[in-house]
């Protein structure tokens, strides 16, 4: 959650004291969303107005495709997960 609300960063350095604790699945998607450095705040605050003015797309065309790219790390992430837990455990 820290990764995607707050700071990848920040989820890294928690990611590292509570690994031990937490299923193989979630630790490993966890890395994955705090990797790739994208937290909420990005997605809804300064893509569209940044893509809006650099390029020809209204904000709400850069929001959507945002939003699209969001929901594809977040499967991704989810995947990935998914079929690397088995063979770490």
């Amino acid at each position: 959650m820290v990764a995607i609300l707050a700071s990848p960063t920040l989820a890294m350095a928690q990611l590292k004291d509570v690994a031990a604790t937490m299923p193989a699945q979630l630790v490993i998607g966890s890395f994955v969303l705090s990797a790739s450095g994208f937290p909420f705040s990005v997605l809804f605050g300064q893509i569209p107005t940044i893509w809006s003015e650099c390029t020809d797309l209204s904000e709400r065309e850069a929001l959507s495709a945002a939003v699209l790219g969001a929901v594809m790390r977040l499967l991704t992430a989810g995947a990935i997960a998914t079929f690397l837990a088995p063979l770490l455990s």
